[in-house]
């Protein structure tokens, strides 16, 4: 399990390089402030009108192949931003970067996953979940930490250049040694279907037969319904968190120069997360819970209070705390719904289900981007996030409601623990 977990922890520790300064760098390549959100929007776009096709075409032509994919069109992608100077040129690069998520996403988590759970079985499913989920959220902190330095350190070596390029430079020679590590280690290639051998389906007929089986999975198994809702829900308010937490701190700093705290918090999320994960798997493990589906649901009710209290702070330690304290349900919410979402659904569509339901999460984040920045014409963050923390709190009854129990397989505790997620 080193091999996914060395996989996942590489893999966002490349997204964390950039995440405490991705508006800065876009601006400082001659995109207003005001143009940076249009920015983002192209990437989101690219993620949703790629996402379903990409999952499709990895449980069609092999998940390792589609990765290797996705690698090579971010690394395009940053190139390209690294010479960018102008709006047009930064709207491709992101796009860019939209297409090569949609093309990673559940790719090689599913080869992963089908991976472990033919030499372990589904009961010992959830050691994977958490330790993949582990290594994401440690790949983020560490790489947000080393993103926030870089800079600083590239200044000094590169007066006349763009401060934020040496976070893009970071980011190139990290893909270059994910693709090796990908291409050498990751031999065997996940399930597709039974009739990939077969010469009289051509390739549009096949996608549209594994739609049809992702659709019919669907109507049969409520629980992934559910599942995929919950998710839509998750991007929704969650999306408000991380759009505006950064302004709101600043208010309360009320102009402070203190903005290290920023970085600081932005990695200390992370570790929360981590923490999360941490937990809820050891805690899992001991209980051996029933209904994977209720412990979903009363963990929403605590991060959707959460995020009420979160809303009405006014001071920093409390906002940090209260932030921090939503990071870490985060974390926990993961691996029990990551967990009964891939025990669920069929080997042969995994990696398409895995994109259905990133593709979920993204409509949930755009429709929050669209509808909040307006609400914000009209009402305080304090009030967006009331929003919020209660579609987060309401979304609970989609797991707690009636159905078919959906278990959280326990890992022993002398299992091994490495492992997922988007």
């Amino acid at each position: 399990m080193l091999i996914p977990f060395v996989n996942r922890f590489i893999h966002w520790a490349i997204v964390g390089v950039m995440s405490p300064i991705l508006v800065l760098m876009i601006m400082s390549k001659g995109v207003p402030v005001e143009g940076a959100g249009i920015v983002l929007a192209a990437m989101s776009a690219a993620v949703i009108l790629f996402e379903l096709p990409s999952g499709v075409l990895s449980d069609l032509v092999g998940r390792r192949r589609v990765y290797l994919v996705s690698i090579a069109i971010a690394a395009s992608g940053y190139a390209l931003m690294l010479s960018a100077d102008g709006f047009a040129g930064v709207v491709v690069a992101a796009a860019l970067y939209g297409v090569s998520r949609a093309f990673s996403s559940g790719s090689i988590e599913a080869l992963y996953i089908d991976a472990y759970i033919e030499r372990r079985g589904k009961d010992r499913l959830h050691s994977l979940m958490t330790a993949m989920g582990v290594a994401e959220t440690l790949g983020l902190a560490i790489g947000a930490l080393g993103g926030g330095a870089i800079p600083v350190l590239w200044k000094r070596l590169h007066p006349q250049a763009n401060p934020y390029n040496g976070n893009l430079v970071v980011q190139i020679a990290l893909l270059a040694a994910l693709f090796c590590m990908t291409l050498f280690t990751s031999r065997r290639d996940g399930p597709r279907r039974e009739d990939r051998h077969s010469g009289e389906h051509s390739t549009g007929t096949r996608l549209t037969v594994l739609l049809r089986e992702a659709v019919s999975t669907m109507h049969g198994n409520g629980t992934i319904v559910r599942l995929l809702a919950g998710a839509a829900f998750w991007g929704l308010s969650f999306s408000a968190i991380e759009l505006y937490w950064q302004p709101r701190l600043r208010g309360i700093l009320g102009g402070a120069d203190a903005t290290w705290i920023f970085g600081f918090v932005n990695a200390a999320c992370f570790a929360a997360a981590v923490a999360g994960n941490v937990i809820i798997g050891a805690a899992l493990r001991k209980a051996r819970p029933r209904s994977g589906m209720a412990i979903i649901g009363v963990l929403r009710i605590i991060a959707g209070c959460s995020i009420l209290a979160l809303a009405m702070q006014g001071a920093v330690p409390g906002f940090v705390a209260l932030f921090l304290a939503v990071m870490c349900c985060n974390g926990m919410m993961s691996v029990p719904e990551a967990t009964v979402f891939n025990t669920e659904v069929p080997p042969s569509a995994r990696a398409s289900f895995l994109s259905i339901a990133s593709l979920s999460v993204q409509l949930g984040g755009i429709v929050s981007s669209l509808a909040f920045s307006t609400a914000l014409r009209f009402i305080s963050i304090d009030a967006v996030w009331v929003i919020a923390g209660a579609l987060l709190f309401g979304s609970a009854f989609l797991y707690l409601g009636k159905g078919r129990r959906a278990s959280v397989p326990a890992a022993s505790p002398g299992s091994a623990s490495v492992g997922v997620a988007d």
